[in-house]
């Protein structure tokens, strides 16, 4: 597994080759050991449905991305007379 860092942001890069997840491979991940062939089966396709409807969504420009936040209070600080 390979980690790959930018700027505040860590990713650790699990399918390098995008490969289709497969109930084996979900095993792999932890609390994931004990899945059944059917329940493994039902997560992976939950799994790529998610996918598909982030990629539409995002493909769409419905989606909105804020890097580096600057938080400015409505509200000033009292201090202290």
């Amino acid at each position: 597994m390979k980690i790959v860092t930018t700027g505040a942001h860590r990713f650790e890069n699990i399918n390098p080759n995008s490969e289709k997840l497969t109930v084996d491979k979900l095993r792999i991940f932890p609390g994931c050991e004990g899945y059944t062939d059917a329940e493994a089966e039902n997560i992976i396709a939950s799994l790529e449905l998610l996918s598909e409807i982030c990629y539409n969504a995002a493909k769409e420009n419905k989606t909105h991305s804020i890097d580096n936040q600057l938080t400015v209070s409505l509200c000033p600080k009292k201090t202290a007379a």
